[in-house]
């Protein structure tokens, strides 16, 4: 973060006015239908939209602790469901617009035009980096302030203004593949169910054989039949599936939803599963993160969940765990990180929320210590030094289980080999041998980072 990352401040100014001019166009729109100064900020003023002007009844639990109903997006989402209502819509996306533009206010450069963030290393309990506004000292009036923001939460879209140094470099981004469900496989491998360790080991991503359960069913086939094919037969059945799904890339259906919305719905699944969720809580993850266009009632989740929980019997480690907190209120991972879980109230009965958070530790935490692992070799590689002690790959940003950064594109060969070695870094879990994958691409900007550099 000495270094920072270039930040294209035209390119924001560009995004900036335009969510501006949008947010405009929806107020006018709002205040035109319901005939007031409305607020999409306000919680009355979206109760009286829903409960009032549009005659909906509140939704049961769904209230505040002052006894008001709740109009966060999740119960905006819940009705707009119903009817499709465009009003309901055009203030789902009003909210959405104020908080992207939020955002970019909060993206705040250097007068050096590179953005930067202060990292802690200790900020949270799975060693996971936190990131926050970094405290500086101003080079012009020597003023202290606060400068940049969470990096490791910008969104997409607002990627494409992290820029390298200039035309002769490429914006990497290295990501861990299947990263937490490395160590969930390993954990019911050592616990004696090695199904799913068995498909990452053999390139079946779990969400997709889920996906292809979900079409024997819907078929009228047996489901369960799928656990029984060999490797080879199952593995051609999801490469159908997957090129499918890459031949309508960014396609909808014509209710709105992704062409791919039930891989997408697996992978909710698979990793609610691995942590505990029940499948109500799944069916809204799923309902808001697709923007209300998939709504699967809770029994589908359960049904999906069902089928997820035939094959890798991921209960069997969310007991286990169970039985370790309750012997030692206490859980180690692998790379070394050991967390006390202090809001254990009994040893012999230890609630779920607890179980839930518990099963997510050490999966976040050997992810972190392999990407970490993969950030300390390529820092100190000599053979990624110049004479001058300069890095021909640089690293610019971190993002728990990724990280970023530059190459001149003239030595992308040597990277595309410097980032295999980087990334082996072997984790033994109960006495399973794993090693996380890495995916690395590059492109013209932190978004646009579409070229593989595998090998």
């Amino acid at each position: 973060m000495l270094r920072g990352c270039k930040f294209d401040l035209q390119r924001l100014e560009e995004i900036t006015t335009k969510v501006e001019s949008e947010i405009g166009v929806l107020n006018t729109q709002i205040q035109s239908q319901t005939s007031r100064d409305f607020n999409v900020k306000s919680g009355d003023d979206k109760a009286w939209l829903l409960f009032t002007h549009l005659g909906y009844t509140p939704l049961k639990r769904k209230f505040t602790k002052t006894g008001k109903p709740q109009t966060d997006e999740s119960v905006l989402l819940h009705f707009w469901a119903k009817d499709h209502s465009p009003l309901i819509r055009q203030v789902i996306q009003c909210v959405r617009k104020r908080t992207r533009l939020s955002d970019i206010h909060k993206l705040i450069t250097n007068e050096d035009g590179r953005i930067r963030t202060s990292f802690d290393p200790v900020g949270t309990n799975t060693g996971r980096l936190s990131s926050r506004s970094s405290t500086a000292l101003r080079l012009i009036d020597g003023e202290w302030t606060n400068t940049g923001t969470n990096l490791q939460n910008v969104t997409k879209d607002l990627r494409v203004c992290f820029i390298p140094d200039s035309e002769a470099f490429e914006f990497w981004q290295c990501d861990l593949s299947g990263a937490d469900g490395w160590t969930v496989g390993a954990d019911l491998a050592a616990l004696g169910h090695s199904a799913m360790l068995d498909d990452y080991l053999a390139g079946i991503k779990p969400a997709l054989v889920l996906n292809y359960m979900w079409n024997e069913y819907e078929a009228g086939r047996d489901a369960s039949a799928v656990g029984r094919m060999d490797k080879n037969t199952l593995k051609e059945q999801l490469r159908l599936i997957k090129q499918d799904y890459d031949d309508h890339d960014g396609q909808k259906l014509p209710d709105g939803r992704d062409y791919d919305w039930k891989y997408l719905s697996c992978k909710r699944v698979q990793h609610g599963s691995n942590y505990g969720a029940a499948p109500e809580k799944i069916a809204e993850v799923i309902f808001v993160d697709s923007d209300g266009t998939i709504d699967i009632s809770k029994k589908d989740a359960g049904l999906l969940q069902y089928f997820y929980k035939l094959r890798y019997k991921t209960d069997t480690r969310n007991d286990w765990i169970r039985s370790q907190l309750s012997k030692t209120g206490s859980l180690t991972a692998t790379c070394g990180i050991r967390r006390q879980f202090f809001n254990i109230r009994s040893r012999n009965a230890i609630d779920d929320a607890t179980i839930r958070e518990a099963a997510s530790f050490e999966p976040q935490a050997n992810t972190t210590w392999a990407t970490n692992k993969a950030l300390e070799r390529l820092w100190y590689d000599k053979a990624n030094r110049t004479s001058h002690g300069t890095l021909f790959i640089e690293p610019l940003l971190q993002i728990h289980d990724a990280l970023a950064g530059q190459y001149k594109s003239s030595i992308r060969d040597f990277a595309r080999g410097r980032f295999m070695e980087w990334f082996q870094n072997p984790l033994v879990v109960h006495g399973v041998k794993i090693n996380i994958p890495a995916d690395c691409k590059y492109g013209p900007n932190w978004k646009e980072t579409y070229q593989s550099l595998n090998k």
